[in-house]
């Protein structure tokens, strides 16, 4: 499994997507590391994605998730 392989598996999972609905526009883009990056994302906490972590964190753990709020520091474009 390579980058590009992976692109390449997503690429095609988002043709087959957009087949079905033609409304879905994306694009992968691969994200270069250098030495001062991070692999992070930063997503609101009130996201659905977000809050069914929490449930499910919570589910597996039996206590709250941690979660930190903060502003993007820059531009992933």
């Amino acid at each position: 499994m390579t980058i590009e392989s992976v692109k390449k598996d997503l690429e095609n999972l988002i043709a087959r997507m957009q087949a079905q609905d033609p409304d879905i526009d994306a694009e992968v883009r691969i994200w270069e590391r250098t030495q001062n990056t991070r692999y992070s994302t930063i997503i609101p906490s009130d996201t659905p994605v977000v809050q069914d972590l929490i449930k499910a964190h919570k589910a597996i753990f039996q206590n709250e998730a941690k979660i930190q709020n903060r502003e993007p520091r820059g531009s992933m474009g």
